[in-house]
């Protein structure tokens, strides 16, 4: 049996440390999740001209998600984004790679 811990201490909204997600599937009813929205400032510098941006994601409890799929969308804090990578970690923690919607 694989390794699971109990990420709930992480998740305490009422702490101001995690948010409320409303996951929207393509198939199947939105349903809401706990987890810890982050957007990091990235910066590639190749050569002359570097590129810089940011790359929003939000990590949660691998089983809150279990049946979540590419390009199924994600609300957090007012902003909508696609869930374009799906990254489990193995331990029961599950790290979503977002894109903000226009």
């Amino acid at each position: 049996m694989p390794f699971q811990e109990d990420f709930s201490q992480f998740l305490d909204i009422g702490s101001g440390f995690a948010s409320e997600a409303l996951i929207t599937p393509a198939i199947g009813d939105p349903y809401k999740v706990k987890g810890i929205i982050s957007n990091e400032y990235s910066d590639i510098d190749e050569g002359m001209a570097g590129v810089a941006g940011s790359t929003p994601y939000f990590e949660c409890a691998e089983k809150d998600v279990a049946g979540i799929e590419y390009d199924d969308f994600l609300q957090v804090k007012g902003i909508d984004y696609r869930i374009k990578g799906i990254k489990p970690d193995g331990s029961g923690w599950m790290v979503l790679i977002l894109e903000a919607q226009e």
